[in-house]
C-alpha cells in the first residue's frame, strides 16, 4: 500500500510536471510568435525611423569639418611655401645678376681683377666663380624642389577640396531625400488612418447615426399627425355693420348727378330711364 500510495504520488508529480512544461512551452510559443508579428508589424516606415535617418545624417557636419580643416591646413602650408620660394627666388635672381657681371669682369681682365675692394688674379677669380656657379645652381635645385612640393601641395588641396564639396552636395541630396520621404510618410499615415479607422465605430459615425435616426423619428411623426389631424374650420364671418342710412350713403353723389345714357329703343323697345332729380 504505502508503495503504491509513493507511486500514485511520484506519477501526479510526474503528472503536474509534464503540465508545468507544457505550460511553459505554450507561453514560450505565444512569446516568440507574438514577437514575430512586432516584428513583422515594426517593417513598416515610423516616425522614430525618419528620427534615426536625421540622426545618421547628421554626422556629416562632423564629416565636414573635419575635411574644411584640412582643406584650411593646406592652404596655410600652401601660403607658407609659396612665400618661402618667392624669398628664394628674390635671392636667386639677385645673385644671378652679381655671377653674370663678375663673369663679364673676369672675361675682360687679362692677368688681375677687381671684384669691389679685392684684387685677384684672374684664376683666383674664376675659381671662385665657378664655386660660386655651383652654390648658385644648389640653391636653384633647392627651389626646384620646394616649387614640386608646392605643386604637390597644391594637387593634394584641390584633391581635398573636391571631397569637401561631394561630402557637402551628398548631405544636400540625401537631406532633399529624407524631407521628401517625410512627406511621403506624412501622406502615408494619412492613408494609413483613413484605411484602418473603423467606420462604424468611431464618436462622429455614431453621432451621425444617431441623428439620423432622430431626424427620421421627427419626419414620421409630422407625416402620422398631417395624416390623422382634420383641417381646421374656416373662421366665422363677422357680420357687417352699417346704421348708415341710403339717403346718407348716396349723398356724395347728389351734388354730382350721374347723366343718364338713353338707351337704344329702336332694337330693343326699352323705355329710356328718367334722371334721378
Amino acid at each position: 500500500m504505502v508503495v503504491l500510495a509513493v507511486v500514485g504520488f511520484v506519477g501526479v508529480a510526474a503528472l503536474g510536471g509534464m503540465k508545468k512544461v507544457r505550460q511553459d512551452v505554450q507561453a514560450w510559443c505565444e512569446k516568440n510568435l507574438h514577437d514575430k508579428d512586432e516584428k513583422k508589424d515594426s517593417k513598416g516606415v515610423t516616425q522614430k525611423d525618419i528620427e534615426n535617418i536625421r540622426k545618421e545624417l547628421k554626422g556629416f557636419d562632423k564629416d565636414i569639418w573635419v575635411a574644411a580643416e584640412r582643406v584650411s591646413s593646406e592652404d596655410r602650408e600652401i601660403g607658407k611655401l609659396e612665400k618661402t620660394i618667392a624669398t628664394y627666388e628674390g635671392k636667386l635672381a639677385a645673385t644671378r645678376t652679381e655671377l653674370d657681371a663678375r663673369a663679364a669682369v673676369i672675361k675682360g681682365a687679362s692677368e688681375q681683377v677687381k671684384l669691389g675692394h679685392r684684387t685677384l688674379s684672374v684664376a683666383e677669380a674664376k675659381t671662385e666663380l665657378e664655386a660660386d656657379v655651383q652654390a648658385f645652381v644648389r640653391d636653384q635645385e633647392s627651389v626646384d624642389a620646394l616649387k614640386s612640393a608646392l605643386a604637390e601641395r597644391r594637387s593634394k588641396r584641390d584633391a581635398l577640396d573636391r571631397h569637401l564639396k561631394a561630402l557637402q552636395q551628398q548631405q544636400q541630396a540625401l537631406t532633399l531625400r529624407l524631407h521628401k520621404l517625410e512627406a511621403d510618410l506624412a501622406l502615408l499615415n494619412l492613408e494609413r488612418a483613413q484605411t484602418n479607422a473603423p467606420q462604424a465605430d468611431t464618436r462622429g459615425a455614431k453621432v451621425a447615426e444617431l441623428i439620423s435616426e432622430k431626424e427620421d423619428a421627427v419626419a414620421i411623426e409630422r407625416g402620422a399627425r398631417k395624416l390623422v389631424t382634420p383641417p381646421a374650420a374656416a373662421p366665422a364671418a363677422v357680420p357687417v355693420k352699417n346704421d348708415k342710412d341710403v339717403d346718407q350713403i348716396m349723398a356724395p353723389l347728389k351734388g354730382q348727378p350721374a347723366k343718364a345714357v338713353k338707351p337704344d329703343t329702336t332694337k330693343t323697345g326699352a323705355q329710356p330711364i328718367a334722371p334721378v332729380d
